[in-house]
């Protein structure tokens, strides 16, 4: 029993337990963990053999029928040696089953074995029936039970234990076989109701342990790291998700956190600090640019937003934070840059366009053009946004495999397409009001024939106002014409070259090239009033996430 000292030590040993009075044999296991580093894990192993029984039977507690058999022939009439190791717990398992297969120990003629052996060995029939038995009874006294709990209790402090119980169920948990079996008993158990009611009792009893949340924190975090982990819990919870019942309950109990403003508080301390990992930022910008494919999320945030907006005391939450934010100067200071960059031009295009085609992080176009992401996003869309492009995403894509001029040639083609219609519309209602002009004055002359002649006076005076009032009129046809001008004394006849000149000139205007003082776009100028209302509803989006979550 000492030949591997000196040697590193195996994962576990499987041994042998030898009646010297009848020949029977019992198979066990053991791992290497469990024991200190100075002690021999079969000696260690045999000397709690020893001690089992008689601490079982003052306990009043059921005896395994080794147990029965070393307390009823004494220890000195046993033997146990060494007969095999093993890696691993799954190794250890199954070398386990095959050499109590091999001794066929589990024959109550031959051994003592009530199992087949490993963590999912089965039991022999009469085990089962006998196991079940002692158990069923023994858990009816409460006394019993109670001591059953607590002391699993104790020994759950036992930070030894529970760092070897941890390891071993590591092990078994990488038995496919095992972890299906465990999975299985779990989904029976979850039938009954009494039985889930009363995990959840206990596992609202633990979390309010402020230990044991730290230490599932600290749990998660590592599991985290592990894509396969993460993959199946995903899976898990979509699964979970397609059940109506399942996503009100969540919803329901995320509302009833969020009363809680010491956890509005944990949870915007933690956002911020997660905000600023940008590979989380932009993870979630995905996931949310994902999800607003879908009407019916979108339907469901605005309504949300509305009915929160109707509540007084929600608007004044918002104002009053507003308010706060704006006292802070880092804060007013960081608003401010953000304006201003907000009314930066892009100088050159076509650049432009080639770095978001070249650049594979739109962190290099922030700090090359010196501009947040919202603000490149904004210049994006006012440039491409007619092609349904909306931000740097969206242009990664459209721009993809094309050539630049060409889209910059398009650009300016449909640029000069709506200047033209432009001009258009403008020469229309101009020509028009000359028009107008032109009756009104042709109408005025009309009124001075038709007026029925007076005594001499009279009629003096009327004619020399008439004339007056068309002389202003004609003055200011005059003066609306080009200086160049001859003036003509037919006044009709003037009237009509005003009015073609006029044309004229404004189709010299239409037909002029578009665009001549800036041949890069400059196509931005006139959004910036549109950026600062963006970026006030944003500020506001914003803090209400940060302050108050969403709120389902």
């Amino acid at each position: 029993m000492k030949k591997n000292e000196g040697k590193s030590k195996p994962y576990g040993y499987i041994y042998q337990i030898k009646n010297k009075k009848n020949g029977k044999v019992y198979i066990g296991q053991t791992i290497t963990a469990r024991w200190r580093e100075n002690q021999n894990p079969i000696e260690e192993r045999w000397r709690r053999h020893q001690m089992d029984p008689a601490y079982k039977r003052e306990q009043g507690q059921t005896l395994h029928y080794i147990e029965n058999a070393i307390l009823n022939d004494g220890p000195e009439n046993f033997e146990i040696k060494e007969i095999d190791t093993a890696e691993s717990q799954k190794e250890l398992d199954d070398k386990e089953k095959h050499w109590i297969s091999y001794f066929d120990s589990m024959n109550p003629e031959i051994g003592y074995n009530l199992r087949e052996g490993g963590a999912d060995g089965l039991f022999s029939d009469e085990a089962k029936g006998n196991v079940s038995k002692a158990i069923t009874e023994k858990w009816q006294n409460p006394e019993y039970r109670a001591k059953q709990t607590e002391e699993r209790r104790t020994r759950g402090k036992e930070q030894e234990w529970k760092n070897n119980m941890t390891k071993i169920n590591r092990e078994k948990g990488k038995d496919p076989n095992w972890v299906q079996k465990m999975t299985e008993i779990n989904q029976e158990r979850a039938k009954d109701p009494e039985w889930r009611e009363k995990m959840s009792e206990v596992m609202k009893e633990k979390w309010q342990d402020p230990e044991y949340q730290d230490k599932q924190a600290k749990e998660r975090k590592e599991r985290a790291k592990d894509p396969e982990w993460v993959q199946k819990m995903t899976e898990i919870n979509q699964e979970r998700a397609k059940d109506p019942s399942y996503r009100e309950k969540l919803s329901e109990a995320g509302k009833q956190k969020w009363q809680d403003p010491e956890y509005q508080g944990k949870q915007a301390k933690e956002r911020k600090e997660r905000a600023k990992d940008l590979e989380w930022v932009q993870k979630m910008t995905e996931i949310n640019q994902e999800r607003a494919k879908d009407p019916s999320y979108r339907e469901k945030l605005s309504e949300a937003g509305k009915q929160k907006w109707q509540d007084p005391e929600y608007k004044e939450k918002i104002s009053n934070a507003m308010k706060n934010k704006w006292q802070d100067q880092d804060y007013r200071e960081k608003q401010m840059k953000a304006r201003r960059e907000c009314t930066k031009k892009i100088q050159d295009i076509e650049q432009f366009l080639k770095d978001i085609q070249e650049m594979n992080k739109k962190k290099e176009i922030n700090e090359k053009y010196e501009m947040d992401g919202k603000t490149i996003n904004r210049r994006i869309e006012d440039l491409l946004g007619q092609y349904g492009v909306k931000n740097y995403t969206d242009a990664r894509s459209y721009l993809e495999g094309k050539d630049v001029k060409e889209i910059l040639n398009q650009i300016k083609g449909e640029s000069n397409e709506t200047g033209k219609k432009q001009e258009e519309s403008s020469i229309d209602e101009i020509t028009k009001e000359n028009k107008d002009k032109n009756k009104s004055n042709n109408d005025g002359m009309k009124e001075i024939e038709k007026e029925e002649p007076t005594d001499l006076e009279s009629d003096l005076k009327n004619l020399n106002l008439k004339t007056e009032e068309n002389s202003k009129d004609f003055d200011y046809l005059k003066n609306e014409s080009s200086e160049d001008k001859e003036p003509t004394e037919n006044y009709g006849l003037e009237n009509k070259k005003e009015s073609q000149e006029n044309q004229n000139q404004f189709k010299n205007v239409a037909e002029s090239p578009i665009g001549e003082e800036s041949e890069d776009l400059d196509i931005f100028n006139d959004s910036d009033k549109k950026d600062e209302e963006l970026d006030e509803k944003s500020e506001i989006d914003d803090l209400r996430h940060e302050n108050f979550g969403s709120g389902f």
